[in-house]
């Protein structure tokens, strides 16, 4: 079978149809990701288009507001014109001429980014938004995915408790059947799956697991456990509180952390920071090193917020990927900042094997 895509017809499906495909692929994501393709194909192609163009519409007015407001000369070889041109050109199934493209070729591909990562973080936005407490109570946005309110939703009829507490996780008491014999297990339940053509559980995974023996209690040894839903006769859920003041602390890291993010999009826009940043190589490198940074710390903090053990290797990401972006905005050389990336787990692994060995011998 044949299938020719004129090149018009490219163009118009990424900045018509692709923004709003991404919209809603984190707009469905998680425990979600099964209503992605659930529905009619016609009203989920309209609405795909209309989120586009609604997206785009976003991000004129942003640009424009940071045109005018911070006064940044942001993507300055596009404009209505040059736009008109180019879609007159790509009408007629032909490229553009050589001089339009090699000026508005960077503006280009950084809009085109621009739009996309916005269209990603709305999506994500819009799947916060959908499950949150309020829009899941009154029944707008209604999810099929009933497992995930069985393990999430609290259930609590007090009030006063729900003011001044959060529920934070879930604890499953699990009585299965393997090799026609009863065992109970008890852990925290991390994730889930369902079933791919229901609503069914498929399997649930547990961390900090322990199984009960007549009176005796055995910790199952590993990071995560798995039981699969035919093995399984039934589950006791118990939902366990923690103290407002800590769930809004961590809610606070999470949004600072989505500040953090924007303003280093927004950095690599700036014509002040044209010189640190001044090719797409680097610009993509910026924006790749600064999110693992972020991430980075984000997920340690969070991590001790939650009493949990932080790994060497998750301590040290972060300081290694800042060596990285140092030569990237030209502080370090190139070569000086990649053998610095190199010798900082290389130097903390000898370091802290060293520190093993002298704690041993104190010890003996």
């Amino acid at each position: 079978m044949d299938f020719n895509l004129a090149l018009h017809s490219v163009v118009y499906i990424m900045f018509f149809i692709f923004p709003g495909f991404l919209f809603r692929k984190y707009l469905y994501i998680k425990h979600d990701y099964r209503q992605f393709d659930k529905g009619n194909l016609f009203e989920r192609f309209m609405l795909t288009l209309f989120d586009s163009v609604l997206i785009l519409l976003l991000s004129s007015a942003i640009i424009f507001f940071i045109r005018d407001v911070f006064e940044v000369q942001l993507l300055k070889s596009l404009s209505y014109d040059v736009f008109k041109g180019m879609f007159e050109d790509l009408k007629n199934n032909s490229l553009p001429p050589k001089d339009k493209i090699v000026n508005n070729f960077q503006d280009f591909i950084i809009l085109l980014f621009f739009v996309y990562t916005l269209s990603i973080i709305l999506g994500f936005i819009f799947y916060k938004f959908t499950n949150s407490r309020t829009i899941k109570a009154s029944g707008v946005f209604k999810k099929t995915n009933y497992w995930h309110d069985l393990i999430i939703k609290d259930f609590s009829n007090n009030k006063e408790r729900r003011d001044t507490r959060r529920l934070v996780y879930t604890l499953a008491d699990v009585l299965t059947v393997i090799n026609d014999e009863t065992k109970l297990y008890s852990g925290r339940i991390v994730d889930y799956y369902i079933e791919k053509n229901n609503n069914e559980l498929q399997t649930l995974i547990l961390e900090d697991t322990i199984k009960y023996k007549n009176t005796e209690k055995k910790v199952i040894p590993g990071s995560l456990f798995v039981i699969h839903n035919k093995n399984i006769i039934n589950i006791n859920l118990t939902y366990v509180y923690a103290d407002k003041q800590r769930v809004v602390a961590k809610q606070i890291i999470t949004i600072l952390y989505l500040i953090a993010t924007v303003f280093l999009f927004l950095f690599i826009f700036m014509t002040e920071t044209e010189k640190y940043v001044p090719s797409i190589f680097r610009k993509v490198m910026f924006i790749f090193t600064g999110i693992t940074i972020l991430n980075g710390f984000y997920v340690l903090l969070n991590k001790r917020m939650d009493n949990k053990k932080i790994e060497i290797s998750e301590l040290l990401l972060p300081f290694m990927f800042i060596a990285i972006l140092l030569g990237v905005i030209g502080v370090l050389k190139w070569w000086l900042s990649i053998i610095i990336f190199i010798l900082i787990p290389i130097l903390s692994h000898n370091v802290y094997n060293s520190f093993k060995k002298r704690k041993k011998a104190d010890n003996f």
